[in-house]
C-alpha cells in the first residue's frame, strides 16, 4: 500500500511540471502619431494647431510636448518647445499654439510630439515654411500739399537689406499698379504724378523672405478746380481779426470782403477769402492751411500749405498753388452771412443790401418776433448757427408776418427773407 501511495505523488508531480503554463500577460507598447497640422506655410507669429494620436499606457507623470526643429529640420541641434498637454491616457489630443515671432526663415521646419513617460517620440511631420516677419514698420515721409499734375516725390522708410517694399499710390496715379522696390530704395524719393483730386489712399506693403510682410497705409489729398464747399461751420470773418492761439483745433474762415485775417501758428485750418479779403501769417503761422482766393483777394508769403486761386487774385504764398480760371465758391450749406448772401441760384455770393424798411423786433426777444415791410410772397428762414433750417414760413400776401420761437433754445438765429432774386440775412437773439 505504501508504494503504491508514492508512485502516485511521483505521478502527479510529473502531470503538473508537463503541464504548459498560461501566458504572462504583456505590456502594450506605447506610439504617437501626428495626424494633422494647421498648414503648410506660416509667418512668424502665426497661430498653430497640430492633432495627434497616442496608444499604450503612460505613467501619472506623463506630458505630451509639441517641438519645432532648427531651420535644418533636425532636432540634434536644438529645437523649441511650443506646447504641453497632460494626460495619462491614450486618445486623440490637439495642441493650439504659434510660431515664435522671432522665427527666422527657412522651408525645413519639421513637427515632432514626444511622450514623457515612457519616453515615446513620433516621426516628424513634413518640411514646413516659416517666413520672417520684416522688422521694421513701413514709413511714408509726409509730401505736403499736393496739386494736380504736380510732380511730388515721396520718400519711403525702413526696409531691410532681405526685405522688398511694394507702393501702390492709388486712383489717379500716373502708376496704378503695384511697384516694387529694393532696400536700395531706403529713403530714395520716387517722382509721381496725379490727374486727378479728392483723396488717395497710398498702401505701403514691405515683404520679408518667405512672402510675410507688414503693409499701412497712408491719405493724402489732391486739390483740383472743383469748386469748393463752404460748410456750415465755417467761422464768419466780418472784421478785421488776428487769431494768435496756438495749438488750435481744425477751424474753417469764411472772410468777408475787404476784411483782413492775421493767423497764428494753427496747423490745418481752410480760409475761404471773398474778393478783397486779405490773409496774414503770424510767427510763422498758417503751416499746412489751405487758401481758397477769389479773384482780388490776397495772401502773403507766410505760408507752407496750398493756394488754390483765380485769376486776378494775389499770391505770394511759400506752399503749393494750382490756379483755376472758374473758381467759385459753393454756399449750399454755408452759415448765414449778414454780408453775403447764401447763394443766387448760380453758386455765387453777392453783396446783399439790407432794405431799410424791413424790420424786426424785439431783439433780443423771449420768443414773438414781428416782421414788418418784408416784400409780399417772402419766403422766411430761420437758421441756427450751424446752418440748419428750425422754422419756414410764407408771407403770401402779407406785408407783415410773426414768428414764434418760444421753442427754440437760447441763442443767436438768422432770419433769411428771399424774395426773388433778392436775399436779406438778419440775426436775433432768443432769450
Amino acid at each position: 500500500m505504501k508504494k503504491n501511495s508514492t508512485f502516485f505523488a511521483v505521478f502527479c508531480a510529473v502531470l503538473l511540471l508537463a503541464s504548459p503554463r498560461p501566458p504572462r500577460a504583456q505590456q502594450p507598447f506605447t506610439t504617437i502619431a501626428i495626424n494633422s497640422v494647421s498648414g503648410t506655410t506660416f509667418c512668424a507669429g502665426d497661430p498653430l494647431s497640430v492633432t495627434f494620436t497616442v496608444t499604450g499606457t503612460w505613467g501619472h507623470t506623463n506630458a505630451f510636448t509639441l517641438q519645432l526643429s532648427n531651420d535644418s529640420g533636425t532636432f540634434d541641434n536644438g529645437f523649441t518647445k511650443l506646447g504641453s498637454v497632460i494626460d495619462t491616457a491614450q486618445g486623440t489630443f490637439t495642441i493650439n499654439t504659434s510660431i515664435p515671432p522671432a522665427t527666422p526663415y527657412s522651408s525645413h521646419y519639421r513637427f515632432r510630439v514626444i511622450g514623457a513617460y515612457p519616453y515615446t517620440v513620433s516621426e516628424d511631420s513634413s518640411d514646413i515654411l516659416v517666413g520672417e516677419m520684416p522688422s521694421n514698420v513701413v514709413s511714408m515721409t509726409d509730401p505736403g500739399a499736393i496739386a494736380v499734375n504736380d510732380s511730388l516725390g515721396f520718400g519711403f522708410a525702413s526696409v531691410n537689406a532681405d526685405d522688398t517694399l511694394y507702393v501702390d499710390f492709388g486712383s489717379g496715379a500716373n502708376q496704378v499698379d503695384s511697384v516694387s522696390f529694393f532696400s536700395s530704395f531706403y529713403g530714395d524719393p520716387f517722382i509721381e504724378i496725379y490727374s486727378t483730386g479728392g483723396w488717395k489712399t497710398i498702401t505701403l506693403r514691405c515683404v520679408g523672405p518667405g512672402g510675410c510682410s507688414v503693409s499701412d497705409t497712408f491719405h493724402i489729398y489732391v486739390y483740383d478746380c472743383t469748386n469748393p464747399v463752404v460748410p456750415h461751420d465755417a467761422v464768419i470773418v466780418s472784421t478785421n481779426t488776428v487769431f494768435t492761439s496756438n495749438n488750435e483745433s481744425y477751424k474753417t474762415f469764411w472772410v468777408n470782403p475787404g476784411v483782413s485775417l492775421t493767423i497764428g501758428d494753427n496747423i490745418d485750418d481752410t480760409i475761404f477769402a471773398e474778393a478783397g479779403a486779405s490773409i496774414f501769417g503770424q510767427n510763422g503761422g498758417q503751416t499746412r492751411d489751405i487758401e481758397y482766393l477769389k479773384t482780388g483777394a490776397t495772401s502773403d508769403p507766410d505760408f507752407e500749405g496750398m493756394v488754390v486761386y483765380a485769376p486776378g487774385a494775389s499770391v505770394t504764398a511759400g506752399g503749393g498753388t494750382l490756379e483755376c480760371s472758374g473758381l467759385a465758391f459753393d454756399y449750399t450749406v454755408a452759415p448765414p452771412n449778414s454780408i453775403m448772401h447764401i447763394n443766387d441760384g448760380a453758386g455765387v455770393a453777392t453783396t446783399n443790401t439790407i432794405p431799410a424798411q424791413i424790420e424786426i423786433f424785439p431783439n433780443p426777444t423771449n420768443g414773438i418776433v414781428m416782421l414788418q415791410n418784408i416784400p409780399m410772397g417772402s419766403n422766411v428762414m430761420v437758421m441756427n448757427v450751424l446752418g440748419e433750417t428750425v422754422q419756414t414760413e410764407n408771407a403770401r400776401g402779407n406785408t407783415n408776418l410773426t414768428l414764434d420761437l418760444s421753442n427754440s433754445t437760447a441763442g443767436t438765429y438768422y432770419i433769411r427773407i428771399a424774395s426773388g432774386n433778392s436775399v436779406t440775412t438778419k440775426s436775433i437773439v432768443k432769450e
